[in-house]
């Protein structure tokens, strides 16, 4: 592979992950796929945590080579912040984040102040003296991020860091993350399954499918044409897979009825609800068709209500199909 500054990846665990792909410093690359797609197969490979799984490079150092021994994780210049945050419970939160730069030879004193410094960033400074038992979430996951920033890493991993948080503790953690990842000159590999995590804090998706790398490219290019029906429903659109071809259109464009709907101009569906849920000021059903794909269609309260749409009421789905986009599906 190209010798690359920042990471270079290129993985082969047969039955689990095949990836390729490289990011430049400064890069933070939303990873994307439905579960069991190899997310967190990805990071911890980067991690070190799966040994010797083939090669991964970083600012032109050899972490693991087929014909060279794996770096273990302590040689490994990485951050990690992985799901419930996972700090050591029997130190307080100052010297969770000073455990970076202590294992890395700075002296008490020198980890300390970084330790401290990383907290007030993350606004827990007056948190330091706490066991990670009397934090509560928020404060827990502020806490394991300014740990994995602490350690200068060439290469940030986080696995959903926002996963169980409160919407409204969610919401300000990713501004505040988007705002250090800004000054971050390493690589980010950011594991999510929110959108607003993807186009909000990434500058590049790679979307994982089934163990393989499906598509990578810039948030808005995945946004416009996804390749899979996982990131489809994630930026809101449906999408249909006919060979190379791909359609997509929007739960707005997509009309519902009792009766089977009439006009040459359109694609029609018929199945049976699966759901209906509150979506801003619409209401979204989901309809599994008789023809296999499950389609999501945004409909007003009243019509809702005049069709009587509840689960396994019977109905048809039409679209225009001058409000379908279609578009080939290379391989990424």
């Amino acid at each position: 592979m190209t010798r690359h500054l920042g990471l270079a990846v290129d993985l082969d665990l047969p039955g689990r992950l095949t990836a390729r792909f490289a990011a430049q410093p400064g890069e933070v690359v939303a990873v994307l796929g439905p579960n069991g797609a190899g997310k967190s197969t990805l990071l911890h490979a980067v991690a070190g945590l799966l040994g010797d799984v083939g090669t991964v490079r970083v600012a032109g150092e050899t972490w693991s080579a087929p014909d060279a021994p794996a770096r273990l994780v302590r040689e490994r210049r990485v951050g990690l912040a992985f799901q419930g945050h996972q700090l050591f419970p029997h130190l307080s939160a100052l010297r969770n984040v000073a455990f970076g730069p202590r294992s890395r030879g700075a002296s008490a004193r020198e980890s300390d102040a970084v330790a401290q410094d990383w907290l007030d960033r993350f606004g827990v400074g007056e948190l330091g003296g706490r066991r990670p038992h009397q934090l509560s979430g928020g404060q827990a996951q502020r806490v394991a991020l300014a740990r994995a920033l602490a350690a200068e890493p060439a290469v940030l991993l986080l696995d959903e860091p926002f996963s169980g948080l409160d919407v409204g503790v969610a919401t300000e953690l990713r501004l505040e993350l988007a705002e250090h990842l800004r000054a971050f000159t390493g690589v980010t590999l950011l594991v999510t399954h929110d959108a607003l995590d993807a186009f909000a804090l990434a500058t590049r998706v790679l979307v994982l499918d089934d163990g393989t790398v499906a598509q990578q490219g810039a948030p808005d290019d995945v946004a416009a044409r996804p390749l899979t029906e996982h990131v489809a429903r994630l930026v809101g659109l449906n999408v249909l897979r006919d060979g190379a071809r791909l359609r997509a259109f929007r739960p707005s464009a997509v009309g519902i009825s009792l009766a089977r709907p009439e006009g040459s101009a359109r694609l029609r569906w018929s199945g049976r609800v699966s759901s209906v849920s509150r979506h801003g000021d619409a209401l979204r059903v989901q309809v599994a068709t008789d023809a296999g794909p499950s389609l999501i269609a945004d409909v007003t309260p009243d019509a809702a209500v005049e069709l009587g749409l509840a689960p396994d009421r019977e109905v048809w789905l039409a679209v225009k199909a001058t409000a379908v986009d279609e578009y080939g599906a290379p391989v990424a």
